[in-house]
């Protein structure tokens, strides 16, 4: 195999690794909208934090998700929800978080997160794909071999040194054309 061929197939083993980073971080990107955006024929109610739920994340870092409070605006019963998502920051306790509900069922509750944190995420996967699939269609573009390995080149010409007259290999109304660093003659 070729020094060419091994380059080439680092380069789309590297792209793929890319892929599939990105597509972990898109993938993560659209779970956090959808887990954290209103509800579709919900409302919106206030709640309190009234505890924060403590873990840790992969990297053992702790991460803070808010218990929080709310009263259902179609009972009147209180209820408690977990949110879906956990931060390094630790929430304050008393401090206030949307829910969206749909009146008379808790169960589909849910803490309304930022709009714009899980953009940060899908932008970024899909920067990352985008990159690895351009970067690894470009290397799939370069010739195999050695432009020197070429009929009618040398490997002088090849490497951009002057003084070898190379055949192009190109005909034009039986003219063989050929390449050199000798000045052109003109014959008059």
């Amino acid at each position: 195999m070729s020094d060419r061929t091994r380059s080439r197939l680092s380069i789309v083993a590297f792209a793929l690794l890319g892929v599939a980073f990105g597509a972990a971080f898109f993938g993560a990107g659209l779970w956090a909208r959808s887990s954290t955006q209103p509800l579709a024929g919900g409302v919106i109610v206030l709640a309190e934090v009234v505890d924060i739920s403590v873990g840790s994340n992969n990297d053992g870092d702790t991460m803070y998700t808010p218990v929080v409070s709310y009263i259902d605006p179609a009972t009147g019963e209180t209820h408690r929800l977990t949110g879906s998502v956990s931060s390094s920051s630790r929430p304050s306790l008393g401090s206030v978080e949307e829910v969206s509900i749909v009146p008379g069922d808790p169960e589909t509750a849910r803490v309304v997160g930022p709009a714009w944190f899980p953009w940060i995420f899908i932008l970024v996967g899909g920067l990352v794909m985008l990159g690895s699939v351009l970067g690894a269609a470009k290397a799939l573009s370069l010739p195999l071999t050695d432009p020197a390995d070429q009929p009618g080149m040398s490997h002088d010409f090849a490497s951009g040194e002057l003084g070898t007259t190379v055949n192009l290999g190109r005909t034009d109304n039986n003219h063989m054309w050929t390449m050199t660093d000798e000045p052109l003659s003109t014959d008059t």
